[in-house]
């Protein structure tokens, strides 16, 4: 097992055993996940992609291809949660859902407030990796302050903590309760969402390992609920009672966020005591007027004026206004001329005796660790998810000095949270139907278009209104198989409220149907499907010559020639034998794959399936080969793709399950 960190670097890298591949994966985030940055930037490292999204030609068209067929094989194996909290216009960033919105049609997007108002703004990944010579399997978690857009990981600094750990091939209640709330947050979370068979798979990967030692969580969902509840559930600042450092005396504590919400002096006392803190031991570290981030970092006035007058200490983070940038450091990781803003989440507790740090994704503010709502009840409005590493401390809060009032960068007062019209939504379509649902609070002046890959939009013309659930529903017809549908816009308008929100189309046909379905490329269909073959006996370690290699003459060809710039000579037994050879090993490589993975039955039915889109492959692949045959009178070339056909139809019929069904 990894031992369990907290560091600055980029989620990008992983901490999963080398060459190893995804089997699953949950995701959570505040905004909308950012299509171009999941397209180009996380998922060809998580999917062990070789080819690159930012060049052109056929180089691209193999990396469309390519991630186009690692989502089509984990197809509802990666979810996305986030929230619906802000004004989600379309035309913002069009190239956004235009280019890579087809990603969508294998990657679940859930939205949390399926039953009530919700925001998820915690920051969890979870990993289930295997193997590659599929002997063991590994969870990895990574839980920060980072969301999946760009911007998070290319213009803010981000705090994280991640752990890799070996599952067993059993599950125990026992290690499940290891990991505190975090089970049960992952419950309130995807109910939130509307449910999802994930949900089942998470808890069980849990299950099968032990959570690390001197590792605890804190969770925050959202709800009213009394100090009853919060005794058998410790949500939001109950929680921090669960983690206080021993021994007897006052909590100090320490406190690094870039937003700082609307605390007042009973508010912010019930917090601390929550944990046994005082306002004269809070510290909280921010920024002056002149500070690079100031554009950034939120605190309302009012807040700030509380803080001094409980002699909370305002703690300076420090920059140099004359070095070249503005730009700022505090921490032994960040450069001086890294001119990203700190977007981390930390707390520090402190006693005479021990210390914990908490590496969250909640902000310090009454929305996240709940507050009363002068009915007895705590409101916790936010999903959150915490980490907190027993006598762990960041290196920065002694090197830290008060400042001056005046020169604290505040604002006069936060923009408050206006409820939204549209709430919560999901589209699904099976082949036949577009199914749209959403929560809002009327359906009047409710719009809704939705846009199809290379058509015109279509408009919902009817919408059905459940009092039961309180959600509005549609059904659209759309049956051509080729042409996926990709988002719905809702647009909610009136003569004072316009609300824009997007719901990706999730594709629930069968996969005969979605193997259809290709991404948008700059080629034409019968170049698109002889990339989609060549990718395919590539991922079977097929290695065929290009066309250009075809009209080459007068190497001679060994093991070690590379087939895609050899170079034939006169005999043409020689090509024929080296493309039957290479043709057959593409069997014999998928069904090695298929006995390897016996046990598992989703991977021995996407095995099968591979096995029927092979010999399609192989008769496109066949004429191919014919056709080079006659253009440059060579003999026998296309012997070895209806060998590997007939091959592969004798090994289907040998197996139980040469019928895969969806």
């Amino acid at each position: 097992m990894n031992k369990p960190t907290f560091g600055w670097h980029s989620l990008l890298d992983s901490k999963r055993p080398e060459n190893s591949s995804l089997i699953q994966a949950l995701f959570t985030t505040y905004d909308r996940p950012d299509s171009i940055f999941l397209a180009e930037q996380l998922l060809p490292k998580l999917l062990n992609l070789d080819r690159l999204p930012n060049v052109e030609g056929l180089e691209r068209q193999y990396f469309l291809i390519g991630l186009d067929a690692k989502l089509k094989e984990l197809h509802d194996k990666i979810v996305v949660i986030s929230s619906f909290v802000r004004d989600e216009a379309l035309n913002e960033n069009p190239s956004d859902d235009r280019a890579y919105g087809w990603v969508w049609n294998s990657i679940r997007h859930l939205m949390v407030g399926h039953d009530r108002a919700a925001v998820q703004h915690a920051k969890l990944w979870m990993l289930h990796w295997q193997d590659e010579d599929r002997k063991g399997q590994w969870l990895e978690i990574v839980i920060s302050s980072t969301n999946l857009t760009g911007p998070a990981f290319k213009s803010q600094l981000q705090a994280a903590w991640s752990c890799c750990v070996l599952l067993e091939t059993r599950t125990s209640q026992q290690r499940l309760k290891s990991w505190g709330v975090l089970p049960s947050f992952l419950d309130e979370l995807f109910s939130s969402a509307g449910g999802h068979p994930a949900q089942d798979s998470m808890r069980e990967l849990l299950s099968r390992a032990e959570c690390p030692k001197n590792v605890s969580f804190v969770a925050s969902v959202p709800g009213k609920f009394s100090d009853k509840e919060l005794q058998r559930q410790s949500w939001g600042c109950a929680g921090l009672s669960k983690i206080r450092p021993g021994g007897a005396g006052r909590v100090t504590t320490h406190i690094l966020c870039p937003y700082i919400g609307a605390w007042d002096a009973a508010t912010l006392k019930q917090w601390l005591e929550t944990f046994g803190g005082s306002a004269d031991c809070l510290n909280l570290a921010w920024i002056d007027k002149s500070h690079p981030w100031a554009k950034n970092w939120i605190l309302p006035e009012s807040t700030r004026n509380v803080l001094i007058e409980s002699e909370s200490k305002m703690l300076q983070i420090w920059h140099d206004s004359h070095t070249e940038g503005d730009t700022s450091r505090f921490h032994g990781d960040h450069e001086p001329a890294d001119n990203r803003w700190s977007h981390a989440k930390i707390y520090g507790f402190r006693s005479a005796r021990s210390k914990r740090l908490l590496i969250t994704s909640a902000n310090f503010s009454p929305s996240a660790w709940g507050a009363s709502n002068g009915n007895g009840l705590i409101e916790i409005k936010n999903f959150e998810l915490g980490v907190c590493i027993e006598q762990a401390e960041a290196e920065f809060w002694d090197c830290l000095d008060d400042f001056d009032e005046a020169n604290h960068a505040i604002v006069k007062k936060l923009q408050p949270m206006i409820a939204k019209i549209l709430q919560w939504g999901q589209a699904k379509w099976d082949g036949q139907v577009i199914e749209i649902q959403c929560r809002a609070k009327s359906q009047e002046n409710l719009i809704g278009t939705i846009e199809i890959s290379g058509s015109s939009n279509l408009v919902v013309e009817a919408w059905q209104h459940d009092s039961a659930t309180g959600h509005i529903s549609a059904i659209v017809d759309w049956v051509d198989q080729k042409k996926a549908p990709l988002h719905v816009r809702l647009q909610y308008e009136t003569a004072n409220v316009t609300e824009t929100m997007i719901i990706t189309v999730f594709d629930i046909r069968p996969s005969r149907q979605r193997d259809k379905c290709l991404p948008p490329l700059d080629v034409d269909p019968e170049t698109a499907q002889r990339l989609m073959d060549e990718l395919l006996f590539d991922k079977y370690g097929g290695a065929f010559p290009s066309e250009e290699a075809c009209d080459l003459m007068g190497s001679e060809v060994s093991e070690e020639t590379d087939l895609k710039s050899v170079a034939f000579n006169d005999d043409y037994s020689v090509a024929a034998f080296v493309f039957a050879r290479q043709h057959l090993a593409v069997v014999d490589n998928w069904q090695r794959a298929l006995k390897n993975d016996s046990d598992d039955p989703t991977t021995r039915k996407r095995i099968l399936r591979d096995g029927e889109r092979l010999i399609e492959a192989f008769k496109r692949q066949h004429e191919r080969d014919k056709k080079t045959e006659i253009e440059q009178n060579e003999h026998g070339i296309s012997i070895g793709s209806k060998l590997a056909i007939e091959e592969l139809k004798l090994l289907l019929q040998t197996f139980s399950e040469s019928k895969v069904h969806d």
